[in-house]
């Protein structure tokens, strides 16, 4: 599958919105307790604002008929420096979804190489978060040269 990757623009969130949702079902079908079912519309809108307000970049993998099958998004963070750290300046990857029928394409590598060309624009790294239960996402981040810097836990 040949694939498309541009910038992502307003009038892109609804099918923005899709993509998202196989990346959250994924996460509420793995911890019901943490994420819950969204309306698409509720997930459509927000995908809008952040576009329009520049509060987030993303770009999309558009298959051979133009249809997006992937996305990435990301945001600039700064932080400013405290008594314990040091002023922190990175691109975080909010999201990462390729459709099921995509996957193993190339899409979600392509995706990401978009991410981190921004922040070599930048001159700053790449950050993520991953869940623990997924193995899949931790090995494709791995595979990119990612590697773990907090690992979190809970008790129940």
């Amino acid at each position: 599958m040949e694939l498309v990757i541009r910038e992502a623009v307003s009038d892109d969130a609804e099918e923005m919105a899709v993509l998202n949702s196989y990346v959250h079902t994924l996460h509420v079908d793995a911890e019901p307790d943490v994420y819950r079912p969204i309306d698409p519309a509720v997930v459509t809108e927000r995908m809008r604002e952040e576009l329009t307000s520049g509060s987030v970049r993303a770009w999309l993998a558009l298959d051979d008929r133009s249809r997006p099958v992937g996305m990435v998004r990301a945001r600039e963070v700064t932080r400013d420096a405290t008594r314990y750290g040091h002023a922190r300046h990175f691109v975080e990857v909010d999201e990462l979804s390729v459709a099921p029928a995509a996957r193993r394409t190339g899409a979600g590598r392509q995706l990401m190489a978009a991410a981190e060309g921004w922040a070599g624009q930048l001159g700053v790294e790449v950050r993520l978060s991953c869940r623990s239960f997924n193995d899949g996402a931790q090995r494709f981040y791995a595979s990119l040269g990612y590697e773990p810097m907090l690992v979190r836990y809970r008790k129940r």
